[in-house]
């Protein structure tokens, strides 16, 4: 079974879901969960009363200064107590200060890749549609999926089983070094629109396997494969709560984050993996 045809199979039972974040965002924030078969040039609905966009407005940018407080740091090195107690409870200054730098980095990548600004939308579709998809790019930087965009399935554990992604875009803005599919791949033949379908799979070994496709079925380029949930780049938000428990800013050296160079004095003492944020 093709991608796309798991992806209409699946879609039948998210179609609740999503008549309900959209009807949510009706009275809300309509520009998060446009209505079906909008396009780019149509009009958006406007809501009577602004007060449920005033009430999500309020809540994502508090959650999201509590969070991403700006001009404050919102995380903090620090050594396991193993390591700490080949020191005797005293740390060396110069592991000290290499910490302080190693934050200042982080802090700075964050800023500089628009974190706080992703963190806020990811935080409204949690409020309005209460589902979204993080993914952290090689170059640090997270894009989103909506609820209209992605479908998945889970276990009985609560672990994710499947989770196909379908993105739709003009030719002339597919990514270069792609092979483009050939006839029958495109998602609307008279506007000459792709559709990708990008497959993550988990296998009985609790590894992950990605794969992309177009519509007619044809594979694009390798297939890549992770060592467990953690490692995958992707991230599916079903609950504010996850945004504690398993923020990128928390769990950078367990997923993509690339790190920039390391501070003298600090690279020598421990690696990436020994150290945790606080």
């Amino acid at each position: 079974m093709s991608s796309k045809e798991q992806y209409d199979r699946l879609a039948s039972d998210r179609a609740q879901y999503l008549q309900r974040a959209r009807h949510n965002a009706l009275v809300t924030l309509p520009s998060l969960m446009p209505l079906d078969g909008r396009s780019h040039q149509s009009h958006l609905v406007e809501p009577y009363q602004g007060l449920g966009a005033m009430g999500v407005t309020h809540l994502s940018s508090r959650m999201t200064i509590g969070l991403l407080p700006a001009g404050r740091p919102f995380m903090r090195f620090d050594l396991p107590a193993r390591v700490m107690m080949q020191f005797e409870g005293e740390i060396p200054t110069d592991v000290t200060v290499g910490l302080a730098k190693a934050e200042q980095m982080v802090q700075a990548e964050v800023e500089q890749r628009g974190w706080r600004e992703t963190t806020l939308m990811s935080i409204q579709q949690l409020l309005v549609a209460g589902n979204v998809v993080e993914y952290l790019l090689p170059d640090n930087s997270i894009r989103l999926f909506r609820l209209d965009q992605f479908v998945c399935q889970y276990d009985l554990y609560g672990m994710l089983v499947l989770l196909i992604i379908e993105e739709k875009f003009p030719r002339s803005a597919a990514p270069e070094g792609i092979p483009l599919p050939s006839k029958g791949g495109l998602a609307n033949e008279k506007d000459d629109e792709l559709c990708l379908y990008t497959h993550i799979e988990r296998k009985s070994d609790g590894s992950y396997t990605r794969h992309q496709e177009w519509s007619n079925g044809e594979r694009v380029g390798k297939s890549t494969t992770w060592r467990d949930y953690k490692e995958m780049p992707y991230t599916h938000r079903r609950s504010l709560n996850t945004l504690r428990t398993s923020a990128p800013w928390t769990t950078w050296r367990r997923r993509s984050w690339r790190w920039p160079r390391w501070p003298l004095g600090i690279s020598s003492w421990f690696p990436p993996e020994q150290l945790r944020p606080a």
